[in-house]
């Protein structure tokens, strides 16, 4: 679980709360912050899908329960939330550009929706979509 703390003694004290910035802690658990990366994940360009990490579901082919889940990895490594993705990326795409972009925008949506402002992101590129090619008749 990530938690991000502000104490109320950071505050001077002629300083004024800002409503967004609240004294206390925020807890925010894994399984929030894989569906936060999953929905960015897949309204991310060039991403068709999630790839299986777990070889159980990938073999009896077990859609999990959760499915925006699938394939993200979230996990806190020396104190710094580390999420990892395996995506599918749909072929003829230029797979460093929708790279980036996923990690931008999963930056992003963590910034905005969690407040976490430091985290790393890795993307592994677990598949490319083949296109299947014209029939002629």
């Amino acid at each position: 679980m990530f938690k991000k703390k502000k104490k109320d003694e950071d505050l001077e004290e002629n300083e004024e709360m800002n409503p967004e910035e609240v004294g206390g802690s925020l807890q925010i658990s894994n399984d929030v912050i894989a569906d936060l990366v999953g929905y960015a994940a897949l309204t991310c360009y060039g991403v068709v899908g999630m790839q299986n990490t777990k070889t159980t579901e990938a073999l009896a082919g077990v859609i999990p329960l959760h499915p925006s889940r699938k394939g993200i990895e979230v996990e806190q490594i020396d104190g710094r939330l580390t999420v990892t993705m395996h995506v599918i990326i749909d072929s003829g795409t230029k797979l460093a550009s929708v790279s980036k972009n996923l990690k931008d925008s999963v930056e992003f949506i963590l910034e905005t929706c969690a407040q976490i402002d430091d985290c790393d992101v890795r993307v592994v590129i677990g598949g490319i979509t083949r296109k299947k090619p014209a029939r002629s008749i």
